[in-house]
C-alpha cells in the first residue's frame, strides 16, 4: 500500500517521446513497482497487528481473570471468621497462597477498594464489588505490561488504557476483556498509529493508520486487514484511492500523481487488469484493457494534439 511510494521515487515523471512503445514500457515499470509499494506497506500492516496487542491481549485473558479466582477457596473455607469481622477498612491480610490483600472488606468478600498483590508480581489496585474487580482500577502484570480503566467481572470492560512492554498501547472501548468500539493503538517505538474501530480485539471498521513517515490510509478494515473502500496518501502527495482487499487494490481503482498522471480503472490484486484510462500530465491518454499490468486487448492512443491511433495490444506489445 505504498510503502516506497511514500519514501521514495518510485515513478518518476520520464520525457516521453510520440513512440507508443514508451507507454507500454512506462506502464509496466509503474505496475512493478506499485506492486513493491503495496507490498511492503501489506508488510508493515502485518508487523504491526500480528503478533502485537491484540493478540497478546488475548493471551493474558485466561491468566487475568485466574489470578482473581485463586483466592476464592481460602475466602470460602474462612467464610463464617472473615464474616465475623467488622465491614469496612481491615488490617492486611496474607493468604495461603503468599498474596496479599489490604483494603476494605464486606463479610468475607473482598468490597470496596483493595490492593491485592501476588507473589509473581502482578497486582490489582482499584475497585472491588462482592470478590470481583468492578468499577475502576489497574492491573499490574508480572512482565511489566498494565491496564487502567473500567472494569466488570474481573474483566476490562468499558474505557481503559492498556500498556504493553512500553512498545504498544490500546486506549479506547472494551468488552469483556478484548478491545471493542473506537479506540487508538500506537506503536511506540516505530510511531505509527491506528484511529478507529475494532471488533473482538481486531481492526475491523473504519479506520485511519498513519506510517512514520506520515503516509496516510483512511477506509474499511476487516479482521486486522485493509478490505473494502478506502484511500491510501503518501507524504510525497501521491494517492490511491479505490476498492481494497488483504491490503492491496483490488477492483475499481484511482492512481494519481504529484505531476498530474492519472490512471482510473479496475486492478486484480494490485495489477492493472481489466479496462483502464490512464492520463498523462502532457494531456495524452490511453483508453483499453489491461491483463496482469500490461495493455493486454483493444486499445486507443490519443496524442495530445487529439490524434488517435487505435491498436491491438498483447502484454504490453502493440500490434497496427
Amino acid at each position: 500500500m505504498g510503502a516506497n511510494c511514500a519514501t521514495q521515487h518510485c515513478c518518476d515523471q520520464q520525457e516521453i517521446g510520440n513512440d507508443v512503445q514508451l507507454l507500454e514500457l512506462q506502464s509496466a515499470n509503474e505496475d512493478g513497482k506499485a506492486q513493491a509499494i503495496i507490498a511492503a506497506r501489506e508488510t508493515e500492516v502485518a508487523a504491526a497487528t500480528d503478533g502485537e496487542l491484540a493478540s497478546y491481549v488475548a493471551s493474558v485473558r485466561d491468566d487475568t481473570c485466574s489470578h482473581f479466582d485463586k483466592e476464592l477457596p481460602e475466602l470460602e473455607e474462612n467464610k463464617e471468621q472473615l464474616s465475623s469481622e467488622l465491614d469496612g477498612q481491615r488490617p492486611p491480610f496474607t493468604f495461603k497462597t503468599g498474596s496479599t490483600y489490604d483494603g476494605q472488606w464486606q463479610g468475607s468478600m473482598r468490597h470496596g477498594f483493595g490492593v491485592q498483590g501476588w507473589l509473581d508480581g502482578t497486582s490489582y489496585e482499584g475497585q472491588w464489588v462482592c470478590n470481583r474487580a468492578e468499577g475502576k482500577g489497574r492491573f499490574q502484570h508480572s512482565d511489566g505490561d498494565q491496564y487502567i480503566g473500567e472494569w466488570v467481572g474481573n474483566m476490562a470492560h468499558g474505557n481503559g488504557l492498556y500498556s504493553h512492554r512500553c512498545l504498544t498501547t490500546y486506549q479506547g472501548q472494551w468488552v469483556q476483556d478484548l478491545q471493542q468500539g473506537h479506540g487508538v493503538e500506537s506503536w511506540n517505538d516505530a510511531g505509527s498509529k491506528y484511529m478507529g474501530v475494532f471488533v473482538a480485539g481486531q481492526k475491523d471498521g473504519f479506520g485511519e493508520y498513519e506510517w512514520p513517515d506520515k503516509a496516510k490510509y483512511a477506509g474499511t478494515w476487516r479482521g486486522n486487514s485493509i478490505n473494502g473502500h478506502g484511500t491510501y496518501v503518501g507524504n510525497d502527495g501521491r494517492c490511491l484511492r479505490g476498492q481494497w482487499h488483504d491490503s492491496v487494490i483490488h477492483g475499481l481503482g484511482m492512481y494519481c500523481w504529484q505531476d498530474g498522471r492519472t490512471y482510473c480503472g479496475t486492478y486484480l490484486f494490485d495489477k492493472k487488469d481489466g479496462f483502464g484510462i490512464f492520463r498523462w500530465s502532457d494531456g495524452r491518454t490511453y483508453k483499453g484493457y489491461w491483463r496482469e499490468g500490461r495493455q493486454h486487448g483493444h486499445g486507443m492512443l490519443k496524442s495530445a494534439d487529439g490524434e488517435v491511433k487505435n491498436a491491438y495490444w498483447k502484454d504490453g506489445q502493440r500490434y497496427g
